[in-house]
């Protein structure tokens, strides 16, 4: 049987299991099949050890929708020389990561995003936070209102229904 130990937690693999429990309460323990793998893996994936890229909520990982779902998700970034289509990676409440992005932007510079999923659309103004080789992190700051996460509508209109259609998937 695998395991691994994080602090008081142990996961361990058992058979086609997954078995979490806590050595500071004995008789805790929680036993997923492997069916459930694919959501904790999406899940564990919008983690990350880089201060940098914790954005809050949840991440809609919109590269591993059906192609259909993706294509009905569109984004693109406003610039000087017009707009620039993007392909997107994943998205929160609070920034979304795009790739294959060819812009002469910068770090720390700010822009505007027009995003669209079937018939939600939401036009956002983000800040460049990195590139990561050929992505781009952008943060919305406009979904912060004194330290408190108040994103706009058009926003949680076009994240929900991307949302939604990602658990559909999970689901079916």
């Amino acid at each position: 049987m695998d395991e691994i130990k994080v602090g008081s937690i142990t996961i361990q693999r058992d058979n086609s299991n997954l078995v979490f429990s806590d050595s500071s309460k004995p008789k805790f323990s929680v036993t997923l099949d492997n069916t459930h793998l694919p959501d904790i893996l999406d899940f564990l994936s919008g983690i990350s050890s880089n201060p940098a890229d914790n954005r809050t909520g949840f991440r809609v990982p919109i590269k591993s929708l059906s192609k259909p779902t993706r294509s009905a998700f569109s984004v693109s970034i406003e610039t000087a020389d017009g707009p620039i289509e993007a392909i997107g990676v994943d998205m929160s409440v609070t920034g979304i990561r795009l790739e294959h992005i060819v812009a002469d932007i910068a770090i720390g510079e700010s822009v505007f995003v027009n995003l669209k999923h079937r018939d939600k659309e939401a036009r956002m103004k983000a800040t460049v936070v990195r590139f990561d080789g050929s992505r781009i992190c952008l943060h919305f700051p406009d979904t912060l209102d004194d330290g408190e996460l108040n994103p706009p509508v058009s926003l949680m209109n076009v994240y929900r229904a991307l949302e939604l259609d990602w658990l559909q998937e999970r689901m079916s």
